[in-house]
Formats: C-alpha cells, structure tokens, sequence
C-alpha cells in the first residue's frame, strides 16, 4: 500500500509547488521589470509562459483520477472495475455446478491523450489468476470527424456487445450475443459520426487468443471484416430512438471447423453448454447479419436485436443459425436526471443515486439447421438492481432456459445470480 500512498502525495506535492511558484513568480516578475533589460525581461516571461503551459492539473472528480495539462494537450486517466458474483443453479437432467462463485471481472486500464489527436488505452483482467489482455489500441483523430484504431479491441458489431460490461442491466448478456458475437480483435478502424449518425467499418487479422465466448476463438490466418451504421433520429438528454445494424465477414482461409454454443439461464459459472454444433468441418467463411433497435423515454427504456450467421462450407450442408433478444427496463425511483444515457450508439452510465431499477429479457437462440442439430434455448431473465450511486451497483437475477436438443430429453434450467460491482 505504501506506493499507492506515495503516487497520489508526490502529485499533490507537485501542484503545490508548482502553484507556489507560479503565485509568487508574477509579483516578482513585476518588481524586476524595471531593474531587468528588456531582453533579458522577455527571456523571464517567456520562461514564465513555458511554466504554465507545462505545469499539469491533478483532477480526482466523479469520474475518478485524471491528470491534464494546462494546455488540454496531453491528458492521462487510470481506472478499473470489479465484480464478484454468486450463482446458485437448478438444473433438470444435467448436473450443473449447482453453487458457486467467481471473481467474474478485475480489471484495470490506462488512457490518456498525447498532443490532442493521439489517443492510447491499455485495459487487462487478472480475475482468473491469469494476466488477460482486453483493449490495447492506439487512435488517431486529426482527420475529424473520422477516426484510425489500431490494436486489439471490440469487432464494430452489436449493440450488446459493444456497450460496456460496467453499464449492463443484467448481469450476463444474452446468448445470441454470446454465441455469435466476435467480441475483441486484432486490426485497424476508421469510424465517426455526429450525435444522430454513426458509422464503423475494420478489418481484423484472427488471433488464436480472440476474446470470444460462443463461438470458437479465431485463427492466426482469418480474416475478418466488419461494419455498422446506426442513426437516432431522436437524441435528447431523456428521449432516444436508435435504430442500427452491422456485418463480420470472416474467412477461414485454412478451410477449418468452427462450433457454436451457449450456457444455460444467462449465467456464466458454469462452463456447461447445452446446446452446442459441435465442430462443423470445412468451413470457407461465416457472414455474420444483425439489426439493432433501442429506445429510451424518461425512466423506461427498450433494447432488441436479431442476429444470424450463415456458414458457408466446402463441402457438406451449409446450416444458418440465428437468433434474438429483447430486453425492457424501468427506474421505480431514485435520485438523479440522467437514467439510462445514450451516446454514440451505445447505453452509457446511469447517473443516478439510491435507486432501483426493474428489468426483463427474453431471448431465443437457435442452432439446428440442415443436419446439425446444436439444439434451441429460449431464456427468461428477471433483473432488480440497485444503485447505490453511479459507480457502486448491487444486481440480482433470476434466469429459466427452456432447451430442446434432437436426440436429447427436454431441459429447463434455472439460475439465481447476485452480483457486486464497481467501477473508478
């Protein structure tokens, strides 16, 4: 502890006597003006002018430790979240984990801005007992309003899975997003937009360690494309309509397998999948579609999305898989003006206190198609959160799937999920 102790003092210390010397450098530069040459006067004002420019603010605010130079130039933040979850299952003919608990998310990241068009993220996990790389890009924003992305970080695609984990209502996402979804990669993206209109378009080199659940993880020689466009023809501060949708090309260019699968009741301790393809052999490439919708109007709000993808083999039957999700919610009350914010094609943070929230989500993914039979999953998930402020949320969820597998007896599956979480 006693370096996290010292960082925050030699900052402070800093400051301080930075603003000392500023403070009393101006009435000394007053009373030398007319003892000084006029050069020599100029040399010290200027010398004064560097100073200020140079000499950064240490800001900790509502969103945590930030440090800016006075110019806005360069700028440097680091934060994190954590989420503990417990989990207590009741299964039907498969023997889950019954109870448990998982340290699901512990992350930390660092961000900042160098010379106001470069910007730069680093973010890691350490909840497995293991260092797991999430965002690491750099991003350039001089070509306004278009911005460059290079590095690892989220395919543009969904609108679940590119909100981020800290401002989810429920506590898992749906299986469609899970099982389709590419999640991060490795490559480059030009996207921009203004408040109403957005758009994405990357390539992606795969990577052997994609940060993919459902679906198998990516490999070294795929190559993926992917683009979104969005618009929200109402975007107010308490009223939006969003409407969207996106693509991932992906070619297996070693003509390898891929499988398919979800977990059961919307949870993730067990690593049990129910339904599941299997692996399905000779694929030459998966076109992945989906449309997106959402809505806000004061305190209620609505998400949903359709997904499919088509695989496309060489030889053999070519199966497509889809499926969807809706989701519903409401603050019953708290403290705040800003309940379910929205920008640039995602949900952001709720800015409120002391209040509670109610949700329901329904989702159905299907994985049998011409002659695989990965089975369907219809899921129903209720969700009650509250806030304790913006940063600190307490969830609980209750999740039922209604699984159907040819060959295999029928499954309902229940989850009770709790979970803790903060974020700085």
């Amino acid at each position: 502890m006693t370096g996290f102790r010292t960082l925050p003092s030699l900052l402070l210390s800093a400051g301080i006597a930075a603003g000392s010397a500023l403070a009393f450098a101006s009435p000394a530069a007053a009373q030398l003006q007319g003892s000084l040459p006029e050069d020599k006067m100029k040399q010290l004002e200027e010398r004064l002018e560097t100073l200020e420019k140079n000499v950064g603010k240490v800001k900790i605010k509502d969103n945590g430790l930030r440090i800016d130079s006075l110019d806005k130039m360069f700028q440097f933040r680091a934060g994190g979240r954590i989420m503990y979850d417990i989990t207590a299952y009741d299964d039907d003919v498969t023997a889950l984990t019954g109870f448990g608990h998982e340290m699901r998310r512990a992350r930390f990241f660092l961000r900042g801005k160098l010379y106001k068009d470069w910007e730069y993220k680093f973010q890691v996990d350490v909840a497995d007992n293991g260092l797991d790389i999430k965002d690491m890009y750099i991003k350039y924003k001089g070509f306004s309003p278009v911005n460059v992305t290079v590095g690892q970080f989220k395919v543009p695609f969904s609108f679940e899975e590119l909100t981020s984990s800290k401002y989810d209502t429920f506590i898992e996402q749906s299986a469609v997003t899970e099982t389709l979804g590419l999640g991060r990669q490795r490559g480059a993206m030009l996207n921009g937009g203004s408040g109403m209109f957005g758009a994405a378009f990357g390539v992606f080199l795969g990577d052997d360690t994609a940060d993919t659940d459902g679906s198998d993880a990516t490999a070294d020689d795929d190559i993926i494309v992917a683009g979104r466009l969005f618009a929200a023809p109402v975007n107010e501060k308490a009223r939006t309509i969003h409407i969207g949708g996106g693509f991932i090309y992906q070619n297996l260019n070693s003509e390898r397998g891929n499988r398919f699968r979800a977990r059961p009741a919307r949870s993730h301790l067990t690593s049990t999948r129910l339904i599941d393809t299997g692996t399905i052999s000779a694929i030459d490439d998966i076109t992945r579609f989906g449309a997106e919708f959402a809505g806000v109007y004061d305190q209620v709000w609505i998400q949903a999305e359709y997904q499919r993808a088509d695989v496309s083999r060489i030889a053999g039957n070519e199966p497509d898989f889809d499926g969807a999700y809706i989701n519903l919610g409401a603050f019953l009350f708290g403290e705040g003006d800003l309940f379910k914010p929205y920008d640039d094609g995602e949900f952001g943070r709720p800015k409120v206190f002391n209040a509670v929230e109610v949700a329901f989500s329904y989702d159905t993914l299907d994985l049998t198609d011409s002659g695989v039979d990965g089975g369907e999953q219809d899921s129903y998930t209720f969700g009650l959160n509250y806030y304790f402020n913006p940063y600190v949320v307490a969830k609980l969820n209750y999740s039922q799937s209604d699984i159907e597998v040819p060959g295999s007896p029928d499954e309902d599956v229940g989850a009770f999920m709790a979970r803790i979480q903060l974020d700085f």
